[in-house]
C-alpha cells in the first residue's frame, strides 16, 4: 500500500503517450504510461451527437492491439453499456 502512487490520464496527458487507432471511421484513444507501462482507452458518450462525457477506463496491451487489428476490445463494449 505505501508503494502506491497516483496514476491516471488527465487533459494535460503529462507523463502518457496517447495512441489513436482508426477502425471504420471512429477513432479510438488509448494512453500507455511511461512510469508504469499502464494502459487506458477512453470512451466519449454522445447525445444528439454532441460530446456529452469522456470516461476512461483501465485496458491491456492485448486490448491496444486487437484494436490496431480492426477489432473493438470487448472491455470497451461492456464499459460503455455501463456508462449509458
Amino acid at each position: 500500500v505505501s508503494s502506491r502512487f497516483y496514476e491516471f490520464p488527465n487533459n494535460k496527458l503529462n507523463g502518457f503517450k496517447k495512441f489513436m487507432v482508426i477502425i471504420e471511421n471512429d477513432t479510438y484513444n488509448f494512453y500507455k504510461s511511461n512510469k508504469s507501462n499502464r494502459w487506458w482507452m477512453e470512451i466519449f458518450l454522445e447525445k444528439d451527437n454532441k460530446p456529452k462525457r469522456r470516461s476512461l477506463i483501465p485496458c491491456t496491451y492485448g486490448d491496444y492491439l486487437s484494436a490496431t487489428q480492426e477489432e473493438i476490445p470487448k472491455r470497451w463494449y461492456d464499459n460503455r453499456k455501463k456508462l449509458f
